[in-house]
């Protein structure tokens, strides 16, 4: 998993490229990955992201959990590490998708509540990578 959530801030295109050139090596990789490897995500794989219980996926997504609380009785202390680091609050994160109706946008995850809006691919957002 690419946990960097903030490394690539680049127009639609270039952070496409940034992802596909992405290898170990890079923003603290050390998986032994090649370029070529990671892929952007698709519009689908990032809403499956979400949890609409949460107020600010940014924040949650940015956080260790302890489940404490819950488990300490049967399991102990149970900890759920961050997903990503740098998760950016009030951002834009790019998709793979195109938007077919306007091939000038392409969709975007709000980083707080991952409602989904066409941006133009001309404008910066981030971007996570997969593989």
């Amino acid at each position: 998993l690419f946990r960097s959530a903030n490394a690539i801030n680049l127009p639609w295109a270039d952070a496409v490229a940034a992802v596909n050139a992405l290898h170990s090596g890079q923003y603290g990789l050390t998986d032994g990955s090649t370029a070529g490897s990671w892929r952007m995500p698709t519009r689908s794989e990032m809403q499956s992201l979400t949890d609409r219980q949460q107020p600010n996926h940014a924040d949650y997504f940015n956080n260790t959990f302890n489940f404490a609380a819950q488990y300490t009785a049967t399991l102990g202390t149970l900890y759920q590490a961050a997903p990503f680091t740098g998760f950016a609050t009030f951002h834009y994160y790019w998709t793979s998708t195109t938007d077919a109706a306007d091939t000038t946008k392409a969709w975007t995850v709000f980083s707080c509540d991952f409602g989904v809006y066409d941006t133009v691919k001309t404008t910066n957002g981030y971007t996570l990578a997969v593989r």
